[in-house]
């Protein structure tokens, strides 16, 4: 099954974490997407109300406050941060 960052699209599910902030753009928000779904991808998160999946929201805002908009470089901090490896093949 692929995700919407495999297929080019984004519905930007990181927006429910943001709490009013509006200092990103649409692309800003599309790059946190792709790198939220590909974490949760990668960390095997599929149920969205997890607590997991909000604390995965809340590294890719954290890193694009400061200044990261590549979806893999964001996913690749999530990881780190966590200390997951992930599967990097997925």
């Amino acid at each position: 099954m692929m995700g919407a960052w495999a297929t080019g699209r984004c519905d930007v599910p990181v927006r429910e974490f943001l709490e009013k902030d509006s200092s990103f753009g649409p692309d800003d928000l599309a790059a946190m997407s792709a790198g939220f779904e590909r974490a949760l991808h990668r960390l095997r998160l599929t149920d969205r109300t997890d607590p997991a999946t909000a604390l995965v929201a809340r590294k890719i805002i954290a890193l694009a406050k400061q200044g990261e908009r590549d979806p893999e470089r964001l996913c690749a901090g999530v990881l780190d941060a966590l200390g997951a490896d992930g599967d990097a093949s997925a």
